[in-house]
């Protein structure tokens, strides 16, 4: 009878490094624990049976992987985290402590990114202004004299070489004010002068019809010019001398009368005129402005008289002033300001205006204008034989130079990057710190460091590795 021997030399449970055979099943050898012993097999069992053939990497032989675990072994093998067993690391309370603080740390300056996130800063970037005329700029006025009432006031707006603009737009109400600032009427004004406020006292009959004198060719045949207001409107809208209206009847009609001057009354200037991007003043003063026409020339005068004219004093608060539109974050020195006067003086504000294009965060841009002013007076002595004319002149130019403001935001991707900074930079460097300290005590007393809550390691954050003992 032939039969095969299997032998399998085994030391403490385990198989011989030099053995050139296979492990074999216990059971198949009858022995166990430390004894060296040989096996003899006559067994029932088939041939091979009981027997299996280690791999290295523990698989066994017959035993294949699938792609799906081939690629998961490689990604595996990518792993730059390998995990720590739970037996190998230690919390304690001191670790517990740092990462409080660590978190706390983290939480502030994630909250500084965000709000920084947030924030909209802008770029400013200065270039030449190429377009120098031709625009008509809206400048939003908002001013009241506390001693002058509005019969006696006169809004004008005058070029470079001082003649007056009749064609300027004006959308301007007058309010009439108490000493204690309460309102007691309002009067628009939309053409130029103190005529504009019509005087009181005459009352039109039903079938009344002024005349419109030269204008009256090019109007529809039956229309009236009831009106001082009215006549004026017609005369600047065909093209004729503003002055010859004002010796109408319906214009010498509407002049207040001398005591009307002396009511105790305040006037509000406030709404916005039209003017032209040159060089130029528009002013509110005392008195009635007229054009004095010469030859070659004219001047822009205004008539009151002495003893009325001494008896107000050009206190002013300008509420608003300002050219074009408002944008984000700027400032109008002018607004707020208050003068007091104890007299008569001539304030000048001389304003230096700096076209501005303001473009937002969408790409909406805004064309706008800020300005500078600079203040100059001059008292006024109505007995003197000559003396400046007593109100309130804005004298404005424009510079050469525009200034573009743009709006920028910070990229989530940038925010993003940053947070991620920070809390990789507030770990190592609370790490570095704590294992710092640990180490620094350890050498200098020799001995480990215990701390409270159970152990004070040199872990990172807490996390305590022990070395494990073989």
């Amino acid at each position: 009878c032939e039969h095969t021997t299997h032998t399998a030399w085994r030391r403490g449970g385990k198989m011989d490094a030099q053995s050139p055979f296979v492990d074999m099943d216990p059971a198949l050898s009858g022995q166990s624990g430390n004894m060296l012993a040989p096996s003899v097999g006559n067994s029932p069992r088939r041939h091979g049976a009981g027997l299996r053939q280690r791999r290295p990497g523990g698989m066994e032989e017959h035993e294949t992987r699938s792609p799906l675990q081939e690629v998961a072994e490689k990604v595996k093998r990518l792993d730059f985290h390998p995990k720590t067993k739970p037996s190998t690391v230690k919390k304690t309370g001191a670790g517990g402590v740092v990462t409080v603080v660590a978190t706390l740390i983290i939480l502030y300056l994630m909250i500084s990114e965000w709000s920084d996130y947030r924030t909209v800063t802008t770029e400013d970037i200065v270039f030449v202004d190429v377009n120098r005329g031709g625009e008509e700029i809206k400048v939003y006025l908002d001013i009241t004299f506390d001693h002058i009432p509005c019969l006696a006031l006169s809004l004008d707006v005058v070029d470079k070489d001082g003649e007056q603009q009749d064609e300027v737009s004006l959308h301007i109400v007058r309010s009439r004010l108490t000493h204690q600032g309460q309102v007691v009427g309002h009067v628009q004004q939309g053409v130029r002068g103190s005529e504009a406020v019509e005087g009181p006292g005459f009352t039109p009959d039903a079938d009344y019809c002024g005349s419109c004198y030269d204008v009256a060719q090019f109007l529809e045949a039956g229309t009236c010019c009831n009106t001082c207001l009215d006549l004026k409107r017609a005369y600047i809208k065909y093209g004729f001398d503003v002055q010859v209206a004002e010796q109408s009847e319906q214009c010498l009609r509407s002049r207040p009368a001398a005591e009307s001057y002396k009511q105790l009354e305040g006037c509000r200037i406030h709404g916005h005129l039209e003017i032209k991007k040159s060089k130029g003043n528009f002013h509110v003063a005392a008195g009635r402005s007229t054009t004095s026409a010469h030859a070659s020339h004219k001047h822009h005068v205004h008539r009151l008289d002495k003893k009325t004219l001494a008896e107000f004093n050009t206190s002013h608060s300008i509420s608003r002033l300002h050219f074009g539109k408002p944008f984000p974050g700027v400032e109008y020195p002018l607004q707020g300001v208050h003068h007091a006067e104890d007299g008569l003086s001539q304030v000048k504000y001389l304003i230096n205006i700096v076209p501005t294009v303001y473009e937002y965060a969408n790409g909406n841009q805004i064309e706008t204008y800020q300005y500078q002013a600079t203040m100059h007076r001059l008292p006024v002595d109505v007995t003197s034989g000559h003396y400046p004319l007593p109100g309130v002149f804005f004298m404005y130019d424009f510079s050469e130079l525009r200034i573009k403001y743009t709006e920028q935001s910070q990229y989530f991707s940038t925010f993003f990057t940053r947070v991620c900074a920070v809390v990789g930079g507030v770990f190592v460097v609370i790490g570095l710190v704590y294992n710092g300290f640990v180490y620094a005590y350890e050498r200098a007393t020799g001995r480990r460091m215990e701390g409270f809550g159970g152990g004070f390691g040199s872990g990172l954050l807490g996390m305590d590795r022990l070395s494990a003992s073989a």
